[in-house]
């Protein structure tokens, strides 16, 4: 979340300025167990932008 200042990613995209809240992980833990802490696999996220992202992979 440092690297992102804090900030939603997603958010920012669409010219919106939300605070973080999440660390979303790009690929799967379950698929991708070996990337868990890999920071390039992480992206900060508000808890909004999180649950649609969460939703939409499911």
């Amino acid at each position: 979340m440092q690297r992102d200042r804090y900030l939603c990613r997603r958010c920012l995209e669409h010219g919106r300025v939300t605070s973080a809240t999440d660390s979303h992980h790009i690929r799967k833990m379950a698929t991708h167990p070996d990337l868990h802490l890999d920071a390039d696999n992480r992206v900060s996220l508000c808890r909004e932008c999180h649950e649609v992202l969460e939703k939409d992979a499911d």
